[in-house]
């Protein structure tokens, strides 16, 4: 079914209704003919990472579903079903691939052809998109926009999905190494792809679970958390230095040498974690103090003061991440 991937094609579908109209009576106590309706994106959906899902008209990609918005668009429960308030529409279902191009494996384009009893212009509904061919073993989704079809003449939507986000449960953790499956298939394509999540892998900084905790990317070994700076802060008081030419008197300079009362701290943060940073004077003692602890992520930046007589002081920084409790498998 190709009729919309050419304007030769949606001619042909546009006339073959029109000699519909013409030809068939109304006299079935209808009150008007009950046109087919299509629904289909003007762009590819993509996955997690930006690449377009695959699917094809022989082999089934991941699930289009077309659902009532009577009550407005509720998430997925933990299995990745639809909410109760929002009913699967009669023969709204399709899968990305599927009555498009065969040329079009990895085009992330799909169509879905609402026959028979189609919505009405009173009737809301909207278009999911799951990473899978079935809700069950899905573990992201995309939604498009509440729609309804304006009249009976309406033949064709455009239902443009967001970028995919997680199904409700986060924590679900279906091989028990305590890393969600959402991140694993992330990352990894598969929730059994990591053998030991507590191995360093070769050319790594950081295991599997470290960089899960921490918020980077594991498959990056250039990806690793750290304190990425650790600035002076001065004061407004300054000591003047003047040096004179010996050979030449008249040509001299002013050098102003400001103070250090503090050092100004900035590490990365993602969300869902909390930070605790510390730090010592002696990094062999092990005795570190809490300068913040459990800080959220919008807070990334601190400035540890102190007295210019203590400038002349090594301190040594380190920082600590941990899961918030959305988050905890």
């Amino acid at each position: 079914m190709n009729f919309f991937l050419s304007a030769k094609g949606i001619r042909a579908r546009l006339f073959f209704t029109v000699l519909s109209l013409a030809v068939v009576p109304l006299s079935f106590g209808q009150g008007h003919i009950r046109t087919p309706l299509y629904l289909m994106p003007t762009v590819g959906v993509a996955d997690m990472n930006g690449t377009l899902l695959e699917g094809s008209t022989y082999a089934h990609g991941p699930l289009v579903q077309v659902l009532s918005a009577e009550h407005g668009i509720h998430p997925p429960n933990q299995d990745g079903l639809p909410h109760e308030l929002n009913e699967p529409l009669p023969n709204g279902e399709s899968y990305i691939g599927r009555n498009i191009s065969p040329a079009l494996e990895q085009s992330g384009l799909f169509s879905v052809g609402l026959r028979g009893p189609r919505p009405s212009d009173s009737e809301p509904f909207f278009v999911r998109v799951y990473s899978h061919s079935s809700p069950e073993d899905s573990l992201f989704y995309a939604d498009s926009e509440i729609m309804t079809a304006t009249d009976y003449a309406t033949t064709l939507l455009y239902a443009d999905v967001g970028p995919l986000t997680n199904i409700v449960s986060l924590t679900r953790d279906t091989d028990g190494d305590g890393l969600p499956d959402w991140w694993e298939y992330q990352y990894f394509g598969d929730v059994e792809a990591i053998e030991n999540p507590d191995e360093l892998r070769e050319g790594h900084r950081m295991t599997a679970r470290e960089a899960f905790i921490a918020g980077t990317d594991p498959t990056d070994p250039d990806s690793v958390f750290f304190i990425t700076a650790v600035a002076p802060q001065y004061s407004d008081e300054y000591t003047e230095f003047v040096w004179t030419d010996p050979e030449d008197e008249t040509h001299s300079t002013t050098t102003k040498v400001y103070e250090v009362v503090g050092h100004i701290l900035s590490w990365p943060t993602v969300p869902e974690r909390l930070y605790t940073i510390e730090y010592t004077t002696n990094i062999l003692s092990g005795s570190f103090t809490m300068l913040l602890e459990d800080e959220p992520a919008h807070v990334n930046t601190f400035t540890n003061s102190f007295s210019s007589d203590e400038a002349v002081i090594p301190r040594f920084y380190r920082a600590r991440v941990r899961l918030s409790e959305e988050l905890m498998p």
